[in-house]
């Protein structure tokens, strides 16, 4: 009975080890040709940054609310596209949505209509429950 168990265990193991050699590991990914052309947001190298494309809405002159804290240089935005994010961005907006951000460096006022490609960092607020953008580099787009 004995050498009827370890022959029955002796098949059994090399029977898993054969098939997991002839089949080689594959990643479980499914195509959708329905979603081929939808451009998707790449990753961006720092993980709490996200590079967007914006509407300038209304820059403001005195400081602003941000998450309970009073800071300068805000501007109300909204969201055209999305070009890149990192995977620690918490709170990932979506396109047209309109938000408060800071810009760490602002030379000129900007005006309402313009259109931007910023940087941003994600910040966390002081309740540790909220986000918010502060913009590093931005640029004008035409």
């Amino acid at each position: 009975m004995k050498i009827f168990f370890v022959l029955l265990l002796l098949v059994a193991s090399n029977s898993c080890t054969e098939k997991s050699m002839e089949e080689p590991l594959t990643p479980n990914v499914t195509s959708n040709p329905e979603n081929a052309d939808i451009m998707r947001p790449t990753e961006s190298e720092n993980p709490s940054e996200i590079t967007l494309t914006l509407e300038v809405i209304k820059s403001f002159d005195a400081k602003m609310d941000i998450c309970g804290q009073e800071k300068d240089n805000v501007v109300s935005i909204r969201v055209d596209e999305i070009r890149s994010y990192g995977q620690g961005i918490v709170n990932l907006p979506i396109k047209n949505q309109e938000l408060l951000v800071q810009f760490l460096v602002l030379n000129e006022k900007l005006e309402e209509d313009t259109m931007l490609e910023v940087t941003a960092k994600e910040s966390l607020c002081s309740n540790a429950s909220d986000t918010y953008l502060s913009v590093i580099r931005h640029q004008v787009l035409e």
